[in-house]
């Protein structure tokens, strides 16, 4: 899988957050993880790396002191 398509599966996959209920994050992210869970272990690892590349991308000093 190239990087735009990571970059497609990753956000397309989010999309489906069920945010009628924000507060309960178990039920925004229970379409994620349905998705997923139907998904190949090699999907699911993609995803996952994806996630903690940008996650671990947005942790800077900058964005701490906001």
């Amino acid at each position: 899988m190239v990087l735009t398509e990571k970059f497609d599966f990753f956000w397309t996959t989010m999309e489906l957050c069920d945010w009628r209920d924000e507060w309960n994050a178990d039920k925004v992210l229970r379409p994620v993880i349905r998705y997923l869970s139907k998904q190949d272990d090699q999907i699911i690892f993609v995803f996952d790396d994806l996630m903690a590349e940008l996650l671990y991308g947005s942790d800077t000093k900058k964005l701490a002191y906001c």
